[in-house]
């Protein structure tokens, strides 16, 4: 049996007082655990993804919104893509407003700030809720944020997915309140967080959340037909408030669905979704530190304090009877399976029969809800009264499950690894081997309160060493020195300002980033990304016969190897020499331009093999569709027709030709659903050409083309976000709790 030591606290609730005090108390602590670990040098500005796909982003995005315009399209980087469409661009975020009216720094560090916050008051409510003692709740809510999961991610720049995972705690505590009773609002108030997380721009994250809710709810299931009623409808409306929460992202979602299916992320098999998973060598992480000897990869590591590990194993075990515990605890078993990927052989039942397991790769991530887990278990550890004998065996168990972490360190990992660096070596062991004395002496009533700040200093000093190497996998200063150079040197030949026209570079990833295009104004081949249009991506690797890269974020290096222009088809106006030094000509490719003749292919990959193999694809347009008006297969003699840009935009761009016989406009911009033309004010076609490019079919004579980009699934996705808050809010409204007549009738 075990006593609940904050059981009336969590009964009577906060007054509003206590209420503000305590969102006071977690701003407060939130600030002071970002400055510390995130603020301090490497700060979290040196995160490669934040310099490299967030920052460009965010930047764009404001200037976009700042001059009117909602962004679509992005013709900067992978030489041109979607842009609302892309998720991790988070264009319908709310909390990216901010970059609206502040510098990009100063915007991220408050939103850090905020964010945190969200996670530290989760992690507050979900500890009232699990009736911890309001000490432990506090340091439940630290070591959340210091674990080096999170740490590594946002010092890593991973923006969304810290901001993500910062809602985890409280829709927990919601799942857990929905548990207990079924009402409209709640179900309104748990599907907006589920959609505002999903928003933020990681949609892994947010499926692992929906799982982790779904075996919550489930594992919470009381004996009896009463308990089992109760979880039936608690699952039930989670997916309503899941079902919801994909209606009020659907602005975005819809789009990036659209934009997944144009994508290089080909359905995927098992192999390679179960790839890099958590073998027994990174789930020792949960006992080792990595002390500086880079152990573990920043992605794997799941270091939270041994203390944690032992003393949260032991609470989850002692509270096993406790349904919340319970079902921390099975979200727990089952982050280690889902973790594990093909190192378990229940994958490939999750990847066949879980919707979404297949979709996905990289399922470490469902680790981090083992530390999440623990943490929890360790503030229920030392806010109940075991007896005893379950004392000692909780306490045996988690020191079992540690030493066999420790011996799977020892067995697997590489020659000539040590354990701990020298110097960190003998004040890590004092900090664990205090800590763990701690925890033990923290149930006996007349230790409790001096083993407890005792335990709670070990602990952060036990967390406080393990951050500095979290920090360090990450402190990788992404060169930029060079990029406005380019710039001015672009600029000083006259190469912007053409009516608009962004210049297409070639620069290698050391010298810029990929997307810094979106800052400085050129057009990249290359992006950072996570899905990459199939057509741009296949091409310009496929062209060159060189390989993809397996991981698909970014084009292969080797493509610079191939000299400064190493297409003909791109109107390629500057790249890099063999020495290092940037190349600008004059005499590239045109951007537009008539063919007279077309070629039908079977598909884009045809075209690119014979673009490889030498067509004259200027002047034979390859086509995958027939043409309204058939085209000859030759080109005609004598014609010599013409194509200028008169002005170019994102979303809108002008062409004047002119052609003696009916022609193709040819566009080297990428081709995607939802670009249309007129020509002369007429509706025309946009057709994909040359495996990847627009075309529009053109009568003889002169004519001003002009091609639009209208997101098609941007309408029909806030319809249904505006019909989901509809019906969320009616039913919400409809459950709203109702004065009685002598309430109505009182002051």
């Amino acid at each position: 049996m075990t006593t609940p030591l904050g059981a009336r606290d969590a009964e009577a609730g906060p007054s509003r007082r206590e209420w503000r005090r305590e969102l006071l108390g977690a701003g407060l602590l939130a600030t002071g655990l970002v400055t510390l670990i995130h603020l301090t040098p490497p700060t979290l500005f040196r995160g490669i993804d934040w310099l490299q796909l967030h920052f460009p982003a965010r930047q764009y995005l404001a200037e976009a919104l700042r001059s009117g315009r909602l962004p679509l399209w992005n013709p900067h980087v992978a030489l041109g893509r979607p842009f609302l469409a892309d998720i991790e661009t988070a264009v319908f975020y709310p909390p990216n407003l901010v970059h609206l009216v502040l510098n990009p720094t100063v915007a991220y560090a408050l939103l850090t700030v905020a964010h945190a916050t969200l996670a530290v008051w989760g992690m507050l409510q979900l500890g009232r809720h699990l009736r911890l003692e309001p000490w432990s709740r506090w340091l439940t809510a630290a070591l959340f944020l210091s674990c080096q999961s999170l740490v590594a991610r946002l010092q890593a720049g991973q923006t969304h997915y810290w901001q993500a995972m910062t809602y985890v705690p409280l829709l927990f505590f919601l799942a857990a309140r929905l548990g207990e009773r079924v009402t409209g609002g709640r179900v309104l108030g748990l599907s907006a967080l589920l959609g505002l997380q999903l928003l933020s721009g990681h949609p892994q994250i947010a499926w692992l959340t929906w799982v982790g809710l779904g075996v919550f709810i489930l594992a919470r299931t009381g004996w009896g037909r009463a308990g089992l009623t109760r979880t039936a409808h608690g699952a039930a409306a989670l997916g309503a408030a899941i079902l919801g929460a994909l209606c009020l992202a659907a602005p975005t979602l819809l789009p990036f669905l659209e934009m997944v299916g144009q994508g290089n992320r080909s359905p995927q098999s098992l192999d390679w979704s179960g790839a890099a998973a958590m073998g027994a060598f990174y789930w020792s992480s949960l006992a080792v530190p990595d002390g500086g000897v880079g152990a573990f990869y920043w992605a794997y590591n799941l270091y939270a304090g041994l203390a944690v590990l032992v003393g949260g194993l032991a609470g989850l075990a002692a509270t096993w009877r406790e349904r919340d515990a319970r079902g921390l605890g099975l979200v727990a078993v089952f982050g280690v399976l889902l973790g594990s990927g093909s190192h378990t052989p229940l994958f490939p039942v999750f990847w066949a029969l879980l919707p979404g397991a297949s979709v996905f790769r990289l399922h470490s991530r469902a680790a981090l809800f083992v530390v999440f887990a623990l943490i929890l278990g360790l503030g229920l550890f030392l806010s109940r009264r075991p007896r005893p004998r379950v004392v000692a065996l909780a306490l045996g168990l988690g020191a079992a499950v540690a030493g066999l972490l420790v011996v799977a360190y020892r067995t697997q990992a590489p020659e000539g690894l040590t354990l701990l660096a020298p110097g960190q070596r003998a004040l890590w062991i004092l900090a664990v081997l205090g800590a763990l004395a701690a925890v033990g002496l923290a149930t006996a009533p007349r230790t409790r309160a001096l083993a407890g700040a005792t335990l709670a200093v070990l602990i952060v000093a036990d967390v406080g060493l393990a951050i500095p190497p979290a920090k360090d996998a990450w402190d990788w200063e992404v060169r930029r020195e060079a990029e406005k150079p380019i710039r001015q040197r672009l600029q000083a030949r006259g190469l912007f300002g053409q009516r608009g026209l962004p210049p297409r570079v070639t620069l290698p990833p050391e010298l810029a980033r990929e997307n810094a295009g979106s800052i400085h104004g050129w057009s990249g081949i290359a992006g950072y990304q996570a899905v990459s249009l199939a057509r741009v991506w296949g091409f310009l690797h496929d062209a060159l016969g060189i390989p993809p890269p397996r991981e698909k974020t970014y084009p292969s290096p080797l493509i610079y190897d191939r000299g400064p222009f190493p297409y003909d088809s791109m109107n390629l106006v500057a790249g890099v020499a063999p020495g290092g030094g940037l190349v600008v000509r004059s005499d590239a490719d045109p951007r537009a331009y008539v063919a007279t003749a077309a070629r039908p292919v079977g598909d884009w990959r045809e075209a690119t093999v014979l673009m490889r193999d030498g067509h004259d694809f200027h002047r034979v347009a390859l086509v995958e569709t027939p043409l309204e008006t058939a085209l000859p297969m030759e080109p005609a003699e004598g014609a010599a027709p013409r194509a200028e840009i008169e002005a170019f935009e994102a979303e809108r761009v002008r062409v004047r030709t002119e052609s003696g016989v009916p022609g193709l406009l040819v566009l080297a911009e990428p081709w995607y659903p939802g670009w249309e033309a007129t020509v002369d004010g007429r509706p025309a076609a946009c057709r994909p050409a040359n495996a990847w490019m627009r075309a529009v079919p053109l009568p003889a004579g002169r004519h001003e083309v002009v091609l639009r980009f209208r997101a098609r699934r941007l309408a029909p996705g806030v319809a249904l976000a505006l019909a989901a808050c509809l019906l969320l809010g009616g039913w919400a409204w409809r459950d709203r709790p109702r004065r009685s007549p002598e309430e109505a009738d009182s002051p």
